[in-house]
């Protein structure tokens, strides 16, 4: 019997070998392919194998700061190239170049690092492909209909001014004539998409103790260090990092706080019969602010019956997408009306010419 069980293992370890070896063939196959299509594509120098990952900063500030300073040394090209140990990434600095990628229907499979957002994310519209984004995609487009998002500017006008008020009493507090705006400006944004997606509030920009709010930053934070670091790209050995055991610690705060508004929204819809529930909605469409949950919900009950896993994968995906790029687009705003106080005083005249025209009220602005 031992003798049988010592060739088992003998040909366990054989077929494991031979797999190992095949996959690690292929790996590097792909990678001397991957070499020979970006020979043309200029970038920093890097090493076999490791690429530029061992000149990466490890802060996120200082890491954006040495990639703008790739973007400068390159400006002269429409894109460059750095590589993350084996795996190259290209980056555009073309708006003609960045269209052409965004506005295709057709080349919709994102890279293989979008699957780090897997867990939290799901496979909503951000990270799906093929028929389940083309289907996805068509059922949510009315949530964003200028009628709909006009129904908000109450609430853009009264987290901008939390904003504004949480900026005025930290530069009284601290006494300094700049900050950096870029974290309050995220944290008015997840107000924002949190009372417009799920139709509750945060208070982000007020509460420094939120859970949830806490846990939006590091789960993002995790997702930038794990796309720099290529030895975190292999999930075995990222699930034995002490990143991995921070990453579940915020997707199980995460995942419970949407996971409790869904359900406790589709109680409120469950109470009511089918006609009422296309009375309230409604009611909600010609009185009230309808919010993307709603509307998830609503298709759930009458269309595409969505389950709450499907549910919490879109309304996860747009609190993520709605408040982190959000924030860098206003943040970036800010920063070019700063630089260019020409610009900044048309723009303080436009707005100051539609205020006296009439054509805001003070409850939208």
């Amino acid at each position: 019997i031992s003798c049988k069980i010592q060739m088992l293992l003998v040909a366990t370890v054989i077929l494991a070998s031979c797999f190992l070896t095949a996959k690690l063939w292929k790996r590097l196959a792909k990678y001397v392919m991957d070499l020979f299509t970006m020979r043309n594509i200029i970038g920093p120098a890097q090493l076999p194998l490791v690429g530029n990952a061992h000149q990466f900063e490890y802060g996120g500030a200082a890491f954006y700061r040495q990639i703008m300073e790739f973007g400068r040394q390159y400006q002269d090209h429409p894109m460059f190239r750095i590589w993350v140990g084996i795996y190259p990434i290209v980056v555009l600095q073309k708006a003609k170049s960045v269209e052409s990628i965004l506005s295709s229907s057709k080349h919709i499979t994102k890279a293989f690092q979008y699957d780090f957002l897997h867990t939290w994310l799901g496979t909503g519209l951000l990270t799906s492909a093929g028929e389940k984004w083309h289907s996805r995609r068509k059922m949510l487009t009315p949530a964003f209909h200028f009628s709909i998002l006009q129904d908000f500017c109450p609430v853009f006008s009264e987290q901008s001014r939390v904003l504004l008020q949480v900026l005025d009493d930290q530069l009284n507090a601290d006494g300094q004539a700049e900050l950096d705006i870029f974290p309050y400006m995220g944290r008015c944004a997840l107000d924002i998409i949190c009372e417009t997606a799920m139709g509750c509030q945060v208070h982000a920009q007020t509460e420094q103790n939120s859970e949830y709010v806490a846990s939006v930053a590091n789960m993002s934070e995790i997702v930038m260090r794990r796309l720099k670091n290529p030895l975190y790209y292999s999930e075995s050995l990222f699930a034995r990092s002490r990143l991995s055991a921070e990453q579940n610690a915020c997707l199980g705060v995460m995942h419970a706080f949407t996971t409790g508004v869904i359900a406790e929204r589709r109680a409120d819809f469950a109470a009511m019969s089918e006609e009422e529930r296309r009375d309230q909605m409604a009611i909600r469409r010609r009185r009230k602010r309808l919010t993307f949950l709603d509307l998830l919900l609503f298709e759930s009950e009458t269309g595409a019956k969505l389950t709450d896993s499907d549910i919490r994968e879109e309304v996860d995906t747009f609190m993520f997408e709605g408040h982190d790029t959000t924030a860098a687009a206003m943040t970036w705003c800010l920063f070019l009306l700063g630089r260019h106080p020409d610009v900044q005083a048309e723009v303080h005249k436009e707005i100051d010419a539609i205020w006296e025209e009439g054509r805001l009220s003070p409850r939208a602005t």
